[in-house]
């Protein structure tokens, strides 16, 4: 999958410099970098999750911070009854 999310920023990086032309193209393919980044740590986020759900079955309440649009903190808290 990152492979091909490489080979379609470059493929969309071609295109921004052909018809935007070098003034305008930079920030356009800055910005679908930092959209592809997005969508790649969403679906690590959404795995890491499902993962925590299975490993920690005792787990009620899960608190997600995003900190910079690119790194995830992931925190987990738990109740046990006695």
């Amino acid at each position: 999958m990152l492979s091909s999310s490489v080979a379609f920023f470059l493929f969309i990086s071609l295109i921004a410099r052909y018809h935007l032309g070098l003034q305008y193209a930079w920030s356009f393919v800055i910005h679908v970098y930092q959209f592809l980044l997005f969508n790649l740590n969403f679906f690590l986020l959404l795995r890491l999750i499902e993962f925590a759900y299975v490993l920690f079955p005792n787990v009620e309440n899960f608190f997600v911070i995003c900190d910079d649009c690119s790194i995830f903190i992931f925190y987990s808290v738990s109740f046990c009854s006695f």
